[in-house]
């Protein structure tokens, strides 16, 4: 009987396998049919307005921060695990592959029949968050390899 073994890094295969899990979870909330915004219920007793509170952000700017911070973050896990995946370049390739997968989502929330509003602005800040993540990601790296030598 003949056996066929392929080895792939436990962490490469973790990595990819969180960044298809990551698209399939991003593709079902970006393109739910309806706005998503009136879940979150930005009052004076949401906890995430704490901090806001607490910096003494008038309630007006409350839901642009919390956007642009949300659409930041929703990508910083991409970007994490997609610098972890990639061996050559991989910030650069990560800020282009968050870019284009921001921008197709955009389109497609502008183009399919749903009640989404698609914005440059979300593309902005979720091709700064696959950054972020990416940097974060090429910084672990860097330091298991350090500390593992």
């Amino acid at each position: 009987m003949l056996r066929l073994t392929v080895r792939v890094p436990w962490k490469r295969a973790a990595s990819t396998l969180v960044v298809v899990a990551y698209v399939v979870g991003g593709l079902t909330l970006l393109l739910w049919p309806q706005h998503v915004d009136p879940w979150f219920g930005l009052d004076e007793t949401a906890p995430a307005t704490a901090p806001l509170r607490w910096l003494g952000v008038p309630q007006s700017q409350w839901w642009t921060i919390i956007e642009i911070g949300s659409n930041v973050a929703l990508f910083v896990p991409f970007g994490f695990a997609l610098a972890l995946v990639l061996t050559r370049r991989p910030v650069v390739r990560t800020v282009l592959a968050g870019l284009a997968t921001s921008v197709a989502f955009e389109l497609l929330q502008a183009v399919l029949p749903i009640d989404r509003t698609p914005s440059v602005g979300d593309v902005v800040a979720n091709t700064c968050g696959a950054a972020l993540g990416a940097l974060l990601g090429v910084g672990v790296v860097r330091w298991t390899r350090r500390s593992t030598m």
